[in-house]
């Protein structure tokens, strides 16, 4: 959705050096008006196979937008990715190794902090947080917890595929990322790999954030409390 595009371009190139070959990317676009220049997929995916996904009429925001990603899939595993992250060059290979080894539905991978040029503001973040959220391990049963606390960014998980298709439609109260953690813990078991295999970037418009869009006691209370008590019903 309206990519920086020399974030957009780091991202994809980081994508076709993946040491797992038998992959496709799935791309959508979001935006309504301003469309991405295909030029730029064409530039920086020489080696991966990739499929642009038809166009909506109306903008779905990031949860729809992922879920209709997910609809159109067809691989045994399934990666997500925003537009201005970076990945390792082996993450897709380490994680399934890591889902195939544990035998559990989804993997997270450590993570590091970038800045916009590309700059480590954090090696590790779980090396460096004493947040419950970043420091749990291999078949903790965080499902309870993340519904409140996500206990890893879409960015640095890895599932099979047929699992997060089982999961669609996504909640419409939380992320794509807290909905499938919350799922996998609830018929099964999650891997945690201790490796930075992706950096985040962090930047002025990123869209998640504790407090992105909250003002008030009562912003947090209809923006925050009252979705997470709506996602544990469903």
């Amino acid at each position: 959705y309206c990519p920086e595009k020399r974030y957009l371009e780091e991202q994809l190139k980081s994508l076709d050096c993946q040491t797992y070959e038998n992959m496709e990317i799935l791309i959508f676009d979001d935006s309504v008006g301003e469309k991405c220049e295909e030029r730029v997929f064409q530039q920086c995916l020489k080696h991966k196979p990739y499929r642009i996904l038809p166009y909506k009429e109306n903008n779905l925001g990031y949860v729809k937008a992922f879920e209709y990603l997910t609809e159109q899939s067809d691989g045994a595993y399934v990666a997500f990715c925003d537009q201005d992250d970076v990945w390792d060059k082996r993450k897709i290979e380490k994680c399934v190794e890591c889902l195939n080894r544990d035998k559990t539905l989804l993997v997270a991978t450590d993570r590091k902090l970038i800045d916009e040029n590309g700059k480590v503001l954090c090696p590790s973040v779980r090396r460096s947080s004493k947040s419950p959220s970043e420091n749990w391990n291999t078949y903790d049963d965080i499902g309870k917890a993340n519904f409140f606390l996500c206990h890893a960014p879409g960015m640095s998980l890895v599932a099979r595929g047929d699992f997060v298709r089982s999961t669609v439609p996504f909640s419409r109260y939380t992320g794509h990322d807290k909905w499938l953690i919350s799922c996998a813990c609830a018929v099964g078991k999650v891997s945690y790999l201790d490796q930075p295999l992706v950096s985040y970037r962090r930047h002025g418009n990123n869209v998640s954030g504790v407090l992105v869009g909250i003002h008030s006691k009562k912003d947090y209370r209809e923006k925050r409390i009252l979705p997470h008590l709506k996602l544990i019903q469903e």
